[in-house]
């Protein structure tokens, strides 16, 4: 069984969950989940809970994988987390697409990320999602919820990044007032699959004007 939110999911091996989600194995010590966008496995313990957004509309993607313990630093003295930032306009004119770019810092290696992205689909319409350099030779993959939300599966070669772009999306203002970009949830899994410390960036923020 596994816990999401306020319910208990009874699991069976080969089953999927949310669509992105398989269950490849049950065994006495924890459950093997297998994110499919990315091939990744995650490892659940008994006494993990699965947590899981569901998006508003049905073909809308997963949020984020369940998470691990942090990648264990390879420096005596530890690491510091990877930072993330946004780069885009401070101002924009309603009508005319603009590009944020999320860009990323990390000494440890990050082989792959499901993350979602959230935003006010009054303001803001989500024109196009494309990869930043960062991952640009590798999987890329993204789902448009018109709510408001933005479901992004990404993997690479796994390389540290200094100021990556990690991701690109362009948006349409809608109308003038003033619009948010928030980072929802983020996995950055290191080259054995294990989850890397990180911290959140502050919200996107821009102006629209007419």
């Amino acid at each position: 069984m596994l816990a999401r939110d306020d319910r208990v999911l009874t699991v069976r091996e080969g089953e999927m969950l949310d669509d992105n989600y398989r269950v490849e194995s049950i065994k006495a010590d924890g459950v093997t989940l297998v994110y499919l966008p990315l091939g990744v496995r995650e490892q659940l313990p008994v006494t993990a809970a699965l947590k899981l957004d569901t998006p508003t509309v049905a073909s809308a993607g997963i949020a984020s994988a369940p998470g691990k313990a942090p990648e264990p630093s390879s420096a005596a003295g530890g690491s510091r987390p990877a930072q993330l930032r946004w780069e885009g306009p401070e101002r924009v004119q309603a009508g005319n697409n603009f590009n944020v770019a999320l860009k990323l810092t990390s000494d440890q290696p990050v082989r792959a990320s499901p993350l979602q992205l959230s935003f006010d689909a009054k303001l803001l319409e989500a024109v196009a999602v494309r990869p930043g350099g960062f991952f640009s030779d590798g999987n890329f993959t993204y789902r448009v919820n018109p709510g408001g939300s933005i479901f992004v599966g990404a993997s690479g070669a796994g390389g540290a990044a200094a100021d990556a772009e990690f991701l690109i999306v362009t948006f349409r203002p809608i109308r003038s007032g003033a619009a948010e970009l928030k980072l929802s949830s983020l996995v950055l899994q290191g080259a054995s699959g294990r989850a890397i410390a990180h911290e959140a960036p502050a919200a996107f923020r821009t102006a629209i004007i007419q």
